[in-house]
């Protein structure tokens, strides 16, 4: 790919103790303690700091979202007198994961991040780490971290840095409304603001394109939509489960518009480039039976279709949760019309149970304790199995939530899959 090609002189990279000693499935790889990984770190930068300069903490104090803290990671900032690509970078500091390597878009933001002093990260309430805590060669952190007004930065820069901005989210590497957060962490907060204000219509429409791009690619090539159907009683933890599981394949989600009377139905509705949508309280009866054979064939993409209009989306995956039983919501998306003939209503059925390989019937067993029983459509047989289940002990726990989430993804292969998608 051009953009693996492409060079760059300044790079973050985020490194993890627990990721280097463990393997995916959890299970303990390597006997390295957290002094002796710290170590083992030092020396990676040290090697590799002939070139250039470099700014690094190692975060120990990050707390995640359910309360618990964040394991032992290490923030870089390498700069390299000459331009290098990303394989190249990833080599040097035996990056494993894509996502952990990105060129800095600003320099002065990147190094702010170092100490959570961005301030995105600021208004999020990550913890802010001191300043003595950030390791330096060859550079001073508190020059790297000093506001750059437009009177030092020639208009020529400026027009690069939007530009850039504008060639990622053109090509869906960043989403658009993240830029106007990296223009004010690059300039400040006033200077951010105006040239946001200046460019953001620009920015909007090269995410349309991208989407437009996208849904041609589709239409043309085909895709891999995935569906989850989850149902179960109120109160067994479906919608939270289904949410972990979005977050856990999809920075962003998309919620899907409930229906309601006298208001128009749109499967596609506030869609804004999100890997995962999720759908609650399905029955079946939203959709026609085209309607839902086309929205969510697996393999090949159509539009919706809204007031004449089309509509994109493009999600990966979708989920689906309902109090109802699957074989219901089947029965309501059977045709209208009249089936007498046994071949052609199990025919029938057939096209729409292919559409939803994967089942998750939730059952209570008190006390807010949930058995999440995984079933899996044979579209050879025409039949539905069990695949495996899990049990939550307490639903309103959110971290054991996100683990069961977590492991249901990896049970289906989805999580390991969507790994080497990213690689």
């Amino acid at each position: 790919m051009a953009t693996e090609t492409k060079k760059f002189r300044t790079w973050n990279i985020t490194l993890n103790y627990d990721y280097e000693v463990h393997d995916e499935n959890g299970n303990r790889t390597s006997d390295l303690t957290r002094e002796e990984w710290k170590l083992k770190i030092q020396k990676i930068i040290s090697f590799n700091c002939e070139d250039g300069w470099c700014s690094y903490i190692f975060h120990e104090k990050d707390i995640l979202e359910d309360g618990l803290p964040k394991p032992l990671h290490v923030h870089i900032l390498k700069n390299y007198k000459n331009a290098r690509t990303k394989s190249s970078v990833m080599k040097m500091f035996n990056v494993s994961r894509d996502a952990n390597c990105t060129n800095a878009r600003s320099i002065t933001s990147s190094a702010r991040y170092l100490t959570h002093r961005t301030s995105q990260a600021m208004d999020d309430g990550k913890h802010q780490y001191n300043i003595d805590e950030v390791q330096t060669i060859n550079c001073d952190y508190l020059e790297l971290i000093k506001n750059k007004s437009d009177k030092t930065i020639s208009q020529k820069e400026i027009d690069e840095i939007v530009i850039g901005l504008s060639i990622d989210i053109g090509n869906g590497r960043l989403y658009w409304l993240k830029a106007r957060e990296i223009l004010i962490d690059r300039f400040d907060e006033i200077e951010g603001t105006k040239l946001w204000n200046k460019h953001s219509r620009i920015f909007e429409k090269n995410f349309k394109e991208y989407l437009q791009n996208k849904a041609e690619n589709y239409k043309l090539n085909g895709r891999n939509l995935l569906t989850f159907f989850t149902w179960g009683d109120s109160e067994v933890g479906k919608t939270w489960l289904s949410k972990c599981m979005c977050l856990l394949l999809s920075e962003r989600i998309h919620m899907v518009p409930a229906s309601g009377k006298n208001k128009t139905f749109d499967i596609a509705g506030m869609y804004d480039g999100e890997n995962a949508s999720l759908w609650n309280e399905v029955n079946g009866l939203e959709l026609s039976n085209k309607e839902f054979l086309d929205r969510f064939d697996p393999k090949t993409y159509s539009p919706s279709n809204s007031r004449g209009k089309d509509k994109h989306c493009l999600s990966k995956y979708f989920f689906l949760t309902s109090t109802d039983d699957l074989e219901d919501v089947v029965s309501n998306l059977m045709p209208n019309e009249l089936i007498e003939d046994f071949e052609i209503k199990k025919t029938k059925r057939h096209e729409i149970n292919r559409r939803i390989p994967i089942e998750i019937k939730c059952v209570s067993l008190g006390n807010k304790k949930t058995e999440f029983i995984i079933r899996l459509y044979d579209s050879k047989n025409r039949d539905r199995f069990t695949l495996d289940s899990v049990v939550c002990e307490n639903i309103e726990n959110e971290k054991l939530m996100k683990n069961i989430a977590k492991k249901i993804l990896t049970i289906l292969g989805v999580l390991k899959k969507e790994k080497e998608d990213n690689e």
